[in-house]
Parts: structure tokens; C-alpha cells; sequence
């Protein structure tokens, strides 16, 4: 028995006393009759010989406390512990070596949800290498699908499909995301003119039934550029739902695009001519080979030459023959050290994979099955990754990756999410078994963002927060998967939160959304003290359909001023607060807009 006083004693933790021959133990009295639920404190200068059972008096309030954590920091002697009827930590210190104790808890922050934990202090590399290495999946902080990436000159362009979860009968605004590193993404608004995503047209389909329907912006495929214009290749979904894969130009990869051909397309009843399309159906992807030559590739396993002047298809169109049957789409095709891959989805939903094909002949003849595992992507319930689907390949040439980018199933229908992972290659140029995972690429440039974001040590809290939701699919498990039970299906759940901490995990994966009831929506940022801040960056939910908002700032949380305002409804990702001033608390009221931030970011003044 090492330690048995006259009291039910529960949750022991030691510490040594700097400088003195002296250990501490603090413990929770954990009597129930009366219930006393607090911590108290013994000492002992050897280990061996063990802890006086007569303890101090309780150094916690008049709350039930638990799973003391003490750490001494320099010569002053914090417990942290779980006050956990108020779902909460709380904290005492003392400056005399746990003689006395003052309660700090309304000094100390914690992220919500943490339980009976542990602190303790580590050399600032072991910090610097967990930093390094935090997870990178989603890539966008946005709800995307069905991405592309081009570089050009130093900066990466990503092209999606927006998501509102609406479902497919309506999308967001099309947007242009750029990057330095690969990790830090952007918009300014739309790169399409002249379509109103937001407007219903009627229309009469073939049955004769009157329906109302949006126009949609669908799988961009990855940009190309010759001679100084850059070609967009995109579908396009009416309102009465025709569509076609489109050929856009711009002189910069931004854009804005216009229709290479034509005036655009126009709503159903319109007198106007609809430009041209390519393709006559959807997921139009090109392919320019080594030789100039250009191909497109599209849904259904379909694909054909482009003319040279990279507007139409010329010649028969080529059904690609695939190891394996069923519907398919979201094609892509690149070429590594003389061989052609052809890579197409499986399945859809929760449970697409891909799949591929090699040919050393061209990019339309002479594939053939590869040795091993031919599909080579599939969900990962393990790492939280479900129905990886419609992806594309970038090639880096700075950093010679290989680079998968493909959408995540999020709470289904249009909740996706982008993710990327690195492609490893075998000798014999087969595609080893990509395991999806929240960890992602990282940066694959300097970092373009250098200054320290002080809402990473800041406590945040809102208005309002929205109720979790819960999400539930059924994963088939692929038959070459690396888990026990192949070929079974089974259940996973996972829940998101909403919670206004969310906004500083440096996460594109959780958010801040208030209540649906909440007619006045803020969130307040505590930094603890008094900063001079210079700047802060807001990457709103939903940013592609415009907010408008007010910041405030505060030194003492009661008397707060406006100091930045974005009263026009502006469509981009982050705005942008400048010249803030010194403030402890920050207070974000969103004004217009969706009711939400994946991230926002504070940045001090330079000194």
C-alpha cells in the first residue's frame, strides 16, 4: 500500500520541489458522505519511505475538483485540475512552495472538452516538431469538391466545385483559391461573369412538368497554358439540367474566364445561342503530352484527341477498357517516366476508390491492368478519411511530387472537403497504396505567412454555438485493403462541433457555427492581456456567397469601440482587418453572410 489515508483517496500526482530536497503530492478526497470532492496536498522528503496521511486542508474552492496536474513553473507551483460539473478546467497557484494558494481559474484557458489531464514541460523543439507536424487535411477552408491544381510561375491555383449542401440541384459561386505554400489559400472574388448562381429559372421539362432549376459550375479540370493564355475546362448544368464540359480562356490563371467560343450559355427560353461545348457531358479533364499533343478525358470512361487549337475533339471518340466495370467518373491522366496512367472512381459516396490503368503506347491505347493492387485509393475509416473520390494529379517540379488531390465524403451530400496526399511510386512505376490521412502534404514552399498568430494562445467564445451533428455511413471494405474481414461492410459515425474554439486549432476540418436561432451572431476573442495588433484575418463559412461584418475592440471587456467594418457584401476568403490597435478582447458580430469562421487569425504589430 503506498499511500492510504482516512479518507477515499483517488488520483495522485507527484512533483518535485525546485531547488529543496522535498516531493509534493497532491490528491482528490474523494469521500462521498459528505461529499467533499477537493484537492489537498502532502510532503515527504523520500519517496521510499512514503506520504504522511495527514494532509493540508483543501486548496480548491467550493467546487467539486478532480485529476490534480501540479507543475512548477520557475518557482511558482500551479495544480491544474478538471472541475467536471461545470465541464471546465480550473487552476490554484501558490508562491511560497504550496504553503498557500490563490484560485486562478478564470485566468487559465483550456480547449473545451479537455478531461483530467496532465501537465508537464518539455524542451521547445519537442513544441516546434509537433507544430511542424500537425495535420494538413482538408487543404481548403471551405466546403470543395472535385479539385484540380495548376502552378504557375510561384503559386499554386486550385479550381473546385463549391459546395453549399444544397445538393446537386445548386452550388456555390466558382471560385479560384491561390497558395505560395501550398498550405495558406485565398480568394478575391469569382473568375465567371455574367451567370447568377443564386437565381432560380423555370422551365418545363420533357415530361411537360414545370420545374425550377440553378445554373451550376462543375469539376474544373486542371488548367493548361500555351502561349500565354490559360484554358479552363469545365461543365456547365443548366437550369433544366442540360450540360456539356466547356472550353474558357483567360491571360491569367485567375482569371476572369470567358467562353472561348460563343457568348456563354444562356437560361432555358433564352433567344440566345449557348456556346459550344467540347464534350457533351460532364467531368471533362485534358492531358498535354510531351509532344504538344492535347487529349480530354471525361466521365464514363470516354476520351478523344483535341484539335490543335484545343476547342474541339477530332476523331472518334475512345471508350478506355478498364480492369474493372460499373459507373465511373472524375477521370484523370498523367505521365511519369514514359508511362500513361488513367486513373477513374469506383463506386461514389462514402465508398468511391480509385482505380487506374498503365500504357507505355499513348494516352488512348495500350492499357493494361497493373501487378498488384490496382485500386489504390479507398476510405480509411481509421484515420477519419470516408469516399475519397474525383480526384487529380499534380505534379510538383520544384519538389518532384506526385500529389493526389481528391474530395472527402464530409456529412454527405454536398458537405465535401478537399484533401491531398503524396503518390509513392514502385520500381516498376506501379502506384503503391495510398492510405488517406489528416496529415496531408504541408508545405511544399516557404511559408508565406512568417508572423506568430496570437489566436492560437487566446480563449474564444460566442454568441451562440450550433448543435453537433452526427454523421453515420456504411464502408465497404476494398479487397486488396490492408484490414482484417475484406470484402465486409461496416458502421462508422463521427460528429462535428461547433464550437467557437475551433476557430484558432489551425484545423480546415472543424469550425465555429452559431445557432440557427441566433439573430445577432458574434464571437469574442480573450488574448489575455493587452497586444497591439495590427491585424486580423477572418475565413468565414460559406465565403463565396459574401459577408459583411463589424469588429470591436475592448482593454478591459466592458467598454468597446468599432475599429474595422466591412459593410459591403464582399465575396473572398480571408477578409481582412487592418491597423487594429491595442485591444485585449476582440468581438466579431457577423452582419450578413453565413453565421461562421473555419479560422480566424490575429497577428500583433512589429516592434
Amino acid at each position: 500500500m503506498f499511500f492510504n489515508p482516512d479518507f477515499s483517496v483517488i488520483d495522485a500526482a507527484i512533483a518535485k520541489v525546485p531547488g529543496q530536497d522535498e516531493l509534493l503530492m497532491v490528491v482528490k478526497n474523494e469521500n462521498s458522505n459528505p461529499p467533499e470532492k477537493n484537492i489537498r496536498v502532502t510532503r515527504t522528503q523520500s519517496l521510499l519511505k512514503g506520504f504522511p496521511t495527514k494532509v493540508s486542508e483543501p486548496i480548491t474552492g467550493n467546487y467539486w475538483a478532480e485529476g490534480p496536474a501540479p507543475l512548477f513553473v520557475g518557482n511558482t507551483l500551479y495544480v491544474y485540475f478538471d472541475k467536471y460539473r461545470e465541464h471546465r478546467y480550473g487552476a490554484v497557484r501558490s508562491l511560497d512552495y504550496g504553503q498557500t494558494w490563490e484560485d486562478v481559474s478564470e485566468q487559465v484557458s483550456f480547449p473545451r472538452g479537455v478531461r483530467h489531464g496532465t501537465a508537464f514541460t518539455v524542451d521547445a523543439s519537442v513544441v516546434d516538431a509537433l507544430i511542424a507536424n500537425r495535420s494538413y487535411n482538408p487543404l481548403i477552408p471551405d466546403n470543395l469538391a472535385d479539385p484540380s491544381v495548376s502552378k504557375f510561375g510561384d503559386t499554386y491555383y486550385l479550381y473546385g466545385t463549391t459546395d453549399l449542401d444544397y445538393g446537386l440541384g445548386r452550388a456555390g459561386t466558382p471560385v479560384v483559391w491561390k497558395s505560395k505554400d501550398f498550405v495558406n489559400w485565398s480568394f478575391e472574388g469569382s473568375h465567371i461573369r455574367g451567370i447568377d448562381w443564386t437565381k432560380g429559372y423555370a422551365y418545363v421539362n420533357d415530361k411537360g412538368e414545370k420545374k425550377e432549376g440553378y445554373f451550376r459550375y462543375w469539376a474544373p479540370g486542371k488548367v493548361i497554358e500555351k502561349q500565354g493564355q490559360f484554358y479552363l475546362y469545365v461543365t456547365f448544368v443548366k437550369p433544366d439540367e442540360k450540360m456539356g464540359t466547356y472550353a474558357l480562356v483567360s491571360d491569367r490563371p485567375e482569371g476572369p474566364f470567358h467562353f472561348a467560343e460563343g457568348k456563354g450559355i444562356f437560361p432555358p427560353g433564352s433567344e440566345e445561342v449557348d456556346s459550344p461545348a467540347v464534350v457533351p457531358d460532364i467531368d471533362g479533364d485534358p492531358f498535354v503530352d510531351e509532344d504538344g499533343s492535347a487529349y480530354i478525358f471525361w466521365r464514363r470512361r470516354n476520351a478523344a484527341r483535341l484539335t490543335s487549337d484545343w476547342l474541339h475533339v477530332e476523331g472518334e471518340t475512345v471508350n478506355l477498357k478498364t480492369a474493372r466495370q460499373g459507373y465511373s467518373e472524375g477521370p484523370a491522366m498523367f505521365k511519369r517516366k514514359g508511362i500513361y496512367y488513367y486513373i477513374y472512381t469506383l463506386s461514389g459516396h462514402q465508398n468511391y476508390a480509385n482505380a487506374y490503368m498503365m500504357s507505355t503506347e499513348s494516352p488512348l491505347a495500350g492499357f493494361v491492368k497493373p501487378e498488384g493492387n490496382d485500386i489504390f485509393l479507398f476510405s480509411a475509416p481509421q484515420n477519419q478519411v470516408w469516399g475519397p473520390g474525383h480526384g487529380n494529379v499534380f505534379y510538383d517540379e520544384k519538389t518532384d511530387d506526385y500529389i493526389f488531390l481528391y474530395l472527402e465524403y464530409g456529412d454527405g451530400g454536398t458537405t465535401r472537403q478537399v484533401y491531398a496526399n503524396r503518390m509513392e511510386f514502385n520500381a516498376d512505376g506501379t502506384i503503391r497504396t495510398l492510405v488517406p490521412d489528416l496529415r496531408g502534404v504541408g508545405y511544399l514552399a516557404k511559408p508565406q505567412e512568417q508572423r506568430p498568430n496570437l489566436a492560437l494562445q487566446a480563449h474564444f467564445y460566442a454568441s451562440s454555438e450550433k448543435e453537433p451533428r452526427t454523421s453515420t455511413v456504411s464502408i465497404e471494405t476494398q479487397p486488396n485493403q490492408p484490414l482484417a474481414d475484406k470484402g465486409s461492410v461496416k458502421s462508422y459515425t463521427r460528429t462535428h462541433t461547433y464550437q467557437a474554439a475551433h476557430v484558432a486549432d489551425e484545423s480546415n476540418g472543424t469550425r465555429w457555427i452559431a445557432a440557427e436561432s441566433d439573430s445577432s451572431p458574434y464571437i469574442i476573442a480573450d488574448l489575455k492581456k493587452v497586444c497591439n495588433l495590427e491585424e486580423c484575418q477572418f475565413y468565414f463559412t460559406r465565403p463565396t456567397e459574401g459577408h459583411t461584418w463589424r469588429l470591436e475592440k475592448s482593454v478591459d471587456g466592458k467598454r468597446w469601440e468599432s475599429c474595422a467594418e466591412q459593410g459591403k457584401l464582399q465575396v473572398r476568403s480571408p477578409h481582412v482587418a487592418t491597423g487594429i490597435g491595442e485591444a485585449r478582447y476582440l468581438r466579431l458580430h457577423i452582419r450578413r453572410g453565413d453565421p461562421g469562421l473555419w479560422e480566424w487569425k490575429i497577428f500583433e504589430t512589429a516592434k
